[in-house]
């Protein structure tokens, strides 16, 4: 891995963290946003959303009512 590009580094540690994750929970779903460190808020503010709307999905779409707003 000496030679490998820094972006190929950075997607291997990055896909490390969710297999660390596993160790402690049981539903893990690891996502790299290409080129995105620390700080995905700043980095990545579009691709950030994105990553996110899958997981959050399950839990907006139990919140609505039939009359399309949100309840409690």
């Amino acid at each position: 891995m000496g030679d490998a590009p820094l972006a190929v580094l950075l997607h291997l540690v990055g896909a490390e963290v969710a297999t660390t994750m596993k160790v402690a929970a049981d539903d893990v779903t690891g996502v790299v946003i290409p080129e995105c460190g620390r700080f995905p808020v700043e980095e990545a503010p579009r691709e950030l959303p994105a990553a996110l709307r899958p997981f959050i999905a399950p839990y907006r779409d139990r919140g609505r009512s039939a009359s399309g707003s949100v309840g409690p």
